[in-house]
């Protein structure tokens, strides 16, 4: 008899070894599955391993993670409650044993034991927070960060946090929130990113110059405060500022349009036409379909009294979009590059729709005047001088002639 229990106090140890390996074995499978690219099969292997062990916390928690990859919110939700629970039975069973004064050694044991388990606990409940964000609710997706933090403090925590109370009207909490995770860890950019972009949609704007410029010393190849920055400084009317930030954003990033777009109108309100005239060679070998990057840019070759350039661009822009101010501004090429036929026609046209506009009525007069049509030319002078054309910009040919 007593060499009968002697042998099952062996074989026991021996049975659970043998399952733990078999259990062990099915995981790596289902793993190298998933490795591999298969995620359906791997779906149904870890699903395997649960028929045959029922509480494996690492087959319940990795379907709750493939899952909510897989965007199937509500089945990843039911797969994190099944490993919660697991988790917290094993967190009582732990505080039980604690309670009932184990030795040094084994409460030693116990307790990293519990600490592993609160880390697993606060996995779970931000994995739930972020299935609730994507099923649109906000409230208890707060609610499973701030239970995630109160298991375990963690800088990105606070980042997803405070994202979530921006995104909903919550902007003094985080704003909180992301100071909590610069706490932890002021060397991650994330928080002063997030706080810039925060500041700036709520057009607190030095307050946003302030985190975006703290951003690019965290992390100085991050291109889009360099874009960020450059607009409010545009919006500020601080050229150059503006300037050097998108110059630095383009040496990050050189196949973004938005960047060379905005720099070109900049320097052409500076009058810098010949750097403008790079910049929109460059916006449309990036998108050659952008009409008003031709259209600036047949303005800049306009500038540079480059008109039949001009005209190219404006023609091309203009078979797409019969845009009026387009045509006055071909019909005005047309005229300084000797070709008054061809501008009376674009400025008539022009004209048509835009009635009101005194500078159209003016170039039309020197057009009309150029062909020998006083009467008409004196007649639109007139009309441009009713609008609001300044008098002392009037060729002086034209006043002397109609005055």
């Amino acid at each position: 008899m007593v060499r009968f229990i002697v042998i099952l106090l062996v074989m026991l140890p021996l049975c659970l070894a043998a399952q733990q390996r078999q259990s062990l074995d099915m995981l790596v499978k289902a793993e190298r599955t998933l490795a591999n690219g298969d995620t359906t099969q791997s779906i149904a292997q870890f699903q395997e391993v649960l028929k045959t062990y029922p509480q494996s916390y690492a087959a319940i928690s990795r379907l709750a993670e493939i899952t909510y990859a897989q965007k199937a919110y509500s089945q990843s939700a039911q797969y994190i409650f099944l490993a919660m629970d697991i988790i917290e039975t094993r967190l009582d069973k732990n505080e039980s044993e604690l309670q009932n004064s184990p030795t040094a050694q084994r409460k030693e044991m116990l307790l990293d034991l519990n600490s592993r388990y609160k880390r697993d606990l606060s996995n779970l409940y931000h994995l739930l927070g972020l299935n609730r964000i994507r099923q649109q609710q906000a409230d208890e997706a707060i609610v499973a960060y701030q239970k995630a933090i109160s298991l375990n403090k963690s800088s990105a925590y606070y980042i997803d946090l405070g994202l979530l109370q921006f995104n909903n009207n919550q902007f003094e909490k985080g704003v909180e929130s992301m100071h909590k995770a610069i706490a932890m860890d002021s060397t991650n950019y994330k928080p002063y990113y997030n706080l810039a972009n925060a500041y700036n949609a709520a057009k607190l704007y030095d307050s946003a110059i302030y985190y975006y410029e703290k951003t690019t010393t965290k992390k100085a190849k991050l291109p889009y405060p360099y874009l960020y920055l450059a607009q409010i400084y545009t919006s500020q009317a601080q050229t150059y500022p503006a300037i050097l930030n998108l110059t630095q954003f383009i040496k990050l990033d050189s196949n973004k349009v938005e960047p060379y777009f905005r720099r070109a109108l900049l320097y052409t309100h500076q009058a810098e036409f010949k750097s403008a005239l790079r910049d929109w060679n460059k916006v449309i070998a990036l998108d050659p379909a952008n009409n008003e990057a031709l259209r600036n840019r047949g303005l800049t070759h306009f500038y540079l009294e480059q008109f039949e350039k001009a005209i190219e661009d404006f023609t091309v822009a203009l078979a797409s979009n019969e845009e009026p101010y387009t045509l006055i501004n071909r019909g005005y090429s047309y005229y300084l590059n000797g070709q008054s036929e061809l501008a009376l026609a674009d400025l008539n046209k022009g004209l048509d729709v835009l009635s009101k506009y005194g500078l159209g009525y003016y170039i039309r007069a020197l057009t009309l005047l150029d062909l020998k049509k006083k009467k008409k030319a004196c007649a639109d002078l007139r009309k441009a001088l009713e609008l609001g054309f300044n008098e002392n910009e009037v060729d002086k040919k034209l006043m002397r002639k109609c005055f």
